[in-house]
């Protein structure tokens, strides 16, 4: 004998056709969505590594910030107060 639940279901009683249409419903709607949803634009190409922000005078060893962010530093000055 199975034992009572609090929750009873509620598709008992119910074919199989029945108890799964809210399923399906669900999946179709999901790969209507998908299907017709915009493909994004080639994204510009973009390197990582900024080499016109770099300062190749400085040497990596000895001051490795001022080779890495040297260019920059040098063309966006800190304004005075």
């Amino acid at each position: 004998m199975r034992a009572a639940s609090a929750f009873p279901k509620l598709t008992e009683g119910y074919s199989m056709p029945v108890k799964y249409t809210g399923l399906i419903a669900i999946t179709f709607f999901a790969f209507a969505l998908s299907a017709n949803a915009q493909q994004p634009a080639a994204a510009k190409y973009t390197p990582a590594l900024d080499v016109t922000a770099m300062d190749r005078s400085i040497d990596p060893c000895v001051d490795f910030f001022k080779y890495s962010c040297g260019g920059w530093l040098k063309n966006n000055p800190i304004p005075p107060d």
